[in-house]
């Protein structure tokens, strides 16, 4: 789009115009708004030094508001194509005292393993994910 090299800092998620964002981590929401590239972004401030952002939005869910506290799971806006997006989807990064790392090997921290209910729950809804990539 700018005919120029970057780097990309996330991981970009395919997924159909509207599809509901979920928080991944409880958290403050830092920033909501629209930013050049990421177009309409949600910021959420996670436990330090963790911070997480959801770009290209279609939406920003009611009440998403900086200063506003989330919790995992919660509704945070919709897959979108704003921004510098070629085609619908959601950029996803995580950042580690503001630095860029990759969503899908960043370590985070460890509180408790999924069992029972909760995974299978986990299960069914990474698998509906990954049909839709």
């Amino acid at each position: 789009m700018t005919h120029r090299w970057q780097s990309h800092e996330g991981v970009d998620l395919a997924a159909p115009i509207g599809t509901p964002v979920h928080a991944t981590a409880n958290g403050t929401i830092k920033f909501a708004g629209m930013q050049t590239g990421y177009g309409k972004i949600v910021i959420v401030r996670n436990q330090p030094p963790y911070s997480t952002r959801f770009a290209h939005l279609s939406q920003i869910a009611k009440g998403i508001r900086p200063g506003r506290k989330v919790k995992r799971g919660q509704v945070i806006g919709y897959v979108g194509q704003t921004g510098w997006a070629t085609g619908p989807h959601l950029h996803y990064e995580v950042r580690l005292d503001h630095v860029p790392n990759d969503p899908l090997t960043v370590a985070l921290p460890q509180h408790h393993r999924l069992r029972g209910a909760d995974r299978e729950r986990f299960a069914k809804q990474a698998n509906e994910m990954t049909a839709l990539m």
